[in-house]
């Protein structure tokens, strides 16, 4: 269900933005107006991804609907792995060629790229269109930067700790409900002869995702929020000593037998091959990893449990939260196609989707409503009535 829900997201989403960068005009006349392709004329539009096989059979298919739907359009469709996604997007961003879409993270990833002047304001598009209505306004602000959009949000990535039942229950193995009792755990496999957790740091964002949210919960929201959007004064910028506790309890971590060695030379692609392989019964990972463990015959065999909450002083943010954080499409302000919208190809299709607890939250980190909301959900495509979620 997780993976059909951020599937539809990425339909809405490129959807969005495809129609936002290039909607017919309303009327023809004898010259094309700013940002519209002459009579006869193909608009060609370079949409990047940051894609694997299983989401790229998806989007080459939405694309092709969307393509049938508007046959003024081209989209040139480009995936990359994740790695290479970030070095070949730094590099073309700032070029003078960039692509006209591109996925993007929320944060300061979108906004030093508003910064830079290299992102179209979505704004007008997301009013004609009522996407606060369609999407989570919680969503859509974080792709926000001083009241105006510049990303269309699909998916709400989370961080869970998964865990293999079969081997909790052989270990005679509990779920923490604290961080000491996850500490006690790690000491328990440990002794057993293996590493309790997967860790492929090699590209280091494993590791600055398990600073990120034991800084939240040591240091606190507030010291965050004043920090990470560099509103503090430069001399006091990052020197609350809760990052130094915070980065303790990695070391903590560490010292329990949490992890194994070798883990800044570990890929995370390896790490979740360790732990569908039953090399470590736990591993701290995103939401995206749900289909390759259904793809591993792991559907149903798996448990999922949030960061424990740290019950001692130093631990001043609120131990309820989730680190999380949205991702999305967001369009070039050099694409040769940026009018607003007057007219579309296709009727909007509506779409009532439940959302799933587990992908609505907003913001960075934060722990999900008591119930989500319904909305109703447009795309434009010949197809999309036909969809069902």
């Amino acid at each position: 269900m997780l993976q059909r829900f951020v599937r539809l997201m990425v339909v809405l989403a490129i959807g969005l933005v495809m129609v936002a960068c290039a909607a017919p005009a309303a009327a023809p006349s004898d010259a094309a107006p700013a940002g519209v392709a002459p009579a006869g004329e193909k608009q060609v539009l370079d949409l990047w991804f940051n894609s694997d096989d299983l989401f790229n059979q998806y989007n080459e298919k939405i694309i092709a609907e969307f393509e049938a739907a508007n046959p003024d359009i081209d989209i040139v469709y480009n995936p990359y792995s994740n790695e290479a996604y970030k070095t070949n997007l730094q590099v073309a961003i700032g070029s003078d060629d960039p692509p006209d879409i591109f996925f993007n993270w929320a944060g300061d990833d979108t906004g030093r790229y508003v910064r830079e002047g290299h992102l179209l304001d979505l704004t007008p598009y997301a009013d004609q269109y009522a996407w606060g209505d369609q999407l989570s306004p919680a969503m859509l602000a974080a792709f926000s930067v001083d009241g105006a959009l510049y990303g269309a949000p699909y998916s709400q990535e989370a961080k869970y700790f998964y865990y293999h039942k079969d081997m909790f229950e052989e270990m005679g193995l509990t779920v923490p409900t604290t961080f000491d009792e996850l500490l006690a755990l790690c000491t328990k496999v440990s002794d057993a002869g293996m590493p309790a957790l997967a860790f492929g740091n090699q590209e280091r964002w494993e590791g600055v995702h398990y600073m990120t949210i034991f800084n939240q919960k040591v240091a606190g929201e507030d010291v965050l929020a004043a920090d990470y959007s560099l509103s503090n004064d430069a001399d006091t910028l990052f020197t609350d000593p809760g990052y130094v506790e915070a980065f303790k309890r990695l070391q903590a971590m560490q010292a329990a037998g949490c992890f194994g060695d070798a883990i800044n030379s570990t890929t995370p692609d390896a790490a979740l091959i360790q732990f569908v392989n039953k090399q470590t019964p736990m591993y701290y990972q995103g939401t995206w990893i749900i289909g390759s463990l259904k793809d591993n015959d792991l559907e149903g065999k798996y448990g999922m449990f949030r960061m424990p909450p740290m019950t001692d002083d130093a631990a001043k943010g609120n131990q309820n939260f989730v680190l999380a954080g949205p991702v999305g499409l967001e369009v070039s302000s050099k694409t040769a196609y940026p009018r607003t919208p007057t007219a579309s190809r296709c009727a909007p299709t509506p779409w009532i989707v439940r959302l799933p607890r587990r992908v609505w939250w907003p913001s960075l980190m934060i722990s999900p409503p008591a119930k989500a909301p319904r909305s109703g959900w447009t795309w434009c495509s010949k197809t999309a009535s036909r969809r069902s979620t």
